[in-house]
C-alpha cells in the first residue's frame, strides 16, 4: 500500500478567523495546490482514495487536487484528519481502506511531519512545508 500524506497550502492568517476549522486557502495557496495538482496529473498520478481533514483548507486543497485528476468520486472527510491526527488516526484510516493501493491523506502539520517520521523510524520529526507531499511505502 502507497499511503501519501499532504499538507495544505497557503492558508488564510489565523488571526482572521476565531474558528481554525474554518481557514481557506489563500489565493497563493490555492495556485501552489493546482500547479502540483496539474504535475501529478501531467505524470499519470491515481489514487484509490482521498481522504481530508475536515477543515476548510485541506478540503479546498483535496479538493483541487482530486479536480485535476478527475478522481472528485474518491474523495470524502474523514474527521480523524482534523488537526491533532495521530499515527494511531492515520493506521485506522488504512486499516477502514486496506482494500486499496494508493490513499492520499490531506491534513495539517506538526501532525503529518510526526506521523512520517514514526512511518520512516526517523530521530527527529520533518515538518512537512505547505502543499507538500510525502509518499510513504506500507508493508500490509
Amino acid at each position: 500500500m502507497r499511503l501519501f500524506l499532504l499538507r495544505h497550502g497557503e492558508a488564510a492568517p489565523s488571526e482572521q478567523y476565531p474558528d481554525d476549522h474554518l481557514r481557506p486557502l489563500t489565493d497563493k495557496g490555492r495556485e501552489q495546490i493546482k500547479e502540483m495538482a496539474e504535475e501529478l496529473a501531467e505524470v499519470g498520478t491515481s489514487f484509490d482514495v482521498i481522504v481530508s481533514s475536515p477543515c476548510v483548507r485541506a478540503y479546498q486543497t483535496a479538493e483541487i487536487v482530486a479536480d485535476a485528476l478527475k478522481e472528485r468520486d474518491k474523495m470524502f472527510v474523514d474527521d480523524m484528519l482534523a488537526p491533532g491526527c495521530t499515527l494511531g488516526d492515520i493506521l485506522e484510516i488504512l486499516e477502514r481502506n486496506r482494500q486499496f493501493e494508493s490513499i492520499l491523506c490531506v491534513g495539517h502539520e506538526p501532525d503529518f511531519g510526526q506521523i512520517a517520521s514514526e512511518l520512516l523510524f526517523l530521530d527527529e520529526p520533518r515538518p512537512l512545508r505547505k502543499g507538500e507531499m510525502v509518499e510513504i511505502e506500507i508493508d500490509n
